[in-house]
């Protein structure tokens, strides 16, 4: 019996949205939304990255439904860059 193994990738993110974005949409078409009360810093896109600096609160980025019940394994990758979190929490 042949078994066939592929890679799809679910969801990626370019951030291609214009600066100050809060929400968009995936290279997929998943929409995604991020949400910051209090902050004081910036929680949103910037020259096609997402930045978190200085929120001095909880940031919550999340999306729509991703249709996984066809995975038999899920592989989760986000590229970081920046000091590493020093506070609490």
């Amino acid at each position: 019996m042949n078994s066939l193994v592929a890679q799809v990738n679910l969801f990626t993110e370019s951030f291609d949205e214009s600066n100050g974005s809060t929400n968009g949409v995936s290279d997929e078409g998943v929409m995604w939304n991020a949400t910051c009360v209090g902050c004081s810093g910036t929680y949103d896109v910037n020259n096609g990255v997402f930045q978190n600096n200085n929120t001095d609160a909880v940031g919550v980025w999340t999306t729509n439904s991703i249709d996984i019940s066809s995975c038999t394994r899920l592989v989760l990758t986000v590229d970081y860059s920046g000091l590493p979190f020093a506070g609490t929490g």
